[in-house]
């Protein structure tokens, strides 16, 4: 005897400025991980040479991740660009630019959330003005009393990171962990599940 069950959930695209605009114009229209944007057809070489002068125009197109700031929910990539959604109907609400807030170029699709709302998250600061952030020289900025883990700002306004060694194995990856979230986050313990690499391909738990 064979059960077979089918799941339904609904689903709908983040209809952030790079899918309408990809949409509208039927092609890739700003370069995201791991994919190039498409050159418009429209343009002559001259025309798309001087493009190149422009800059490199920064996605929002958040496909990575989805996590609560409060009572609203954002979908989220890797850029400084987040997405308010209704997590009812699936409607895209509005796009929020990060660097409106705080001094950031990007921020990670992976924050760490306490049980009040916290949201901790690593962002990325380059250029002028970019150690103004930080909350003072020479202090160790993590303050967890169980790891040997330190993330220390320097003269140079550059932060000097030490990890805490995990796991180490000949050439193994340790890939992706993951702890009982609800319990143990902020918390010290003991097992962490993640993808082992021993080539390229995940082989093992």
């Amino acid at each position: 005897l064979t059960i077979i069950t089918l799941a339904f959930f609904p689903h709908r695209f983040v209809k952030t400025d790079a899918y309408v605009r990809a949409m509208t114009e039927k092609r890739v229209v700003i370069t995201e991980f791991g994919t190039c944007a498409y050159p418009d057809p429209c343009k002559n070489i001259f025309s798309r040479f001087f493009t190149y002068f422009k800059g490199v125009e920064v996605t929002d197109n958040c496909l990575v991740n989805v996590y609560p700031i409060g009572e609203d929910f954002y979908a989220v990539t890797e850029t400084n660009y987040i997405t308010k959604v209704n997590v009812e109907t699936l409607e895209t609400l509005k796009k929020v630019d990060m660097c409106d807030y705080v001094n950031i170029n990007g921020v990670t699709a992976h924050p760490h959330i306490e049980k009040d709302g916290t949201v901790y998250n690593i962002g990325n600061c380059m250029g002028k003005g970019a150690s103004s952030v930080l909350e003072e020289q020479g202090k160790n900025l993590v303050c967890l009393p169980y790891t040997t883990a330190t993330a220390t700002m320097r003269a140079d306004g550059t932060i000097w990171l030490e990890p805490e060694v995990l796991f180490s194995g000949p050439r193994q990856a340790f890939e992706f962990p993951q702890i009982n979230y609800r319990m143990n986050n902020g918390k010290n313990y003991t097992y962490a599940y993640a993808l082992g690499l021993n080539h390229f391909i995940p082989d093992r738990v």
